[in-house]
């Protein structure tokens, strides 16, 4: 049997990979994207043009419809970017594991996702536009992504209650509550930094904000009443 010639096999692996006009493309979808997230977490998704995203991405306004069908189709390609990165944390940090023990699995949870507002602080502005205007934008975020993601974390909450982990209170005020004081400190970035010198983007901070979330919420389930 004759053996096959070395560069041809090469060129196949070649051929078979992706290509640097494939890797071109993506980088410049995830860029389009990327300025979609400012945009629309500033204005909102009315407010959002595609022109205005076409010139933060220094690309033709025209090379948007090439990648999306529509705005309303990048608008939602943008909230599935943040999504998954926040599932790849929660991941990576076993956040729904439920072998571990819940005290364990709710600090993961805060401080994944105190890292995640951090980096993506679009995520509690877009999250507020639509809640503001309600409609088709508010109905698939919680359809898709927020229903899932709510229910357990909502269990987990419960189980923390029941298990003297968090204060005994309603588990819907408790959500809401815990995520306003994490929400908050990246929607009034600019006043924080104006009133307190604080940065809310350094480094440091983010593990500070942590426990002071673990202050305020986390209990000793051996003194529990």
């Amino acid at each position: 049997m004759a053996e096959a010639d070395p560069a041809k096999t090469k060129r196949r692996v070649r051929r078979n990979g992706p290509t640097s006009r494939d890797i071109q493309r993506e980088n410049t979808r995830n860029r389009i994207i990327q300025c979609a997230l400012k945009v629309f977490g500033d204005k909102g998704f009315e407010g959002g043009s595609t022109r205005d995203i076409a010139a933060a991405a220094g690309v033709r306004q025209a090379l948007i419809s090439h990648y999306f069908d529509s705005k309303y189709a990048l608008w939602q390609a943008a909230i599935e970017s943040l999504f998954d990165d926040i599932g790849r944390r929660y991941n990576k940090l076993q956040v729904y594991d439920a072998d571990r023990p819940i005290e364990d699995r709710l600090r993961s949870l805060v401080r994944g996702y105190i890292s995640y507002i951090h980096d993506h602080p679009e995520h509690a502005r877009l999250m507020q536009h639509a809640a503001m205007h309600g409609g088709e934008q508010l109905e698939w975020i919680d359809a898709t992504h927020m229903r899932p993601r709510y229910n357990a974390s909502f269990a987990m909450l419960r189980e923390g209650i029941a298990k003297g982990v968090l204060p005994v209170v309603n588990p819907v005020l408790l959500h809401f509550t815990l995520s306003g004081a994490i929400h908050s400190f990246y929607l009034l970035e600019a006043q924080v930094r104006s009133l307190s010198g604080i940065d809310p983007r350094a480094p440091e901070i983010l593990e500070e904000h942590a426990e002071v979330i673990f202050e305020l919420f986390l209990r000793d389930p051996s003194k529990k009443k």
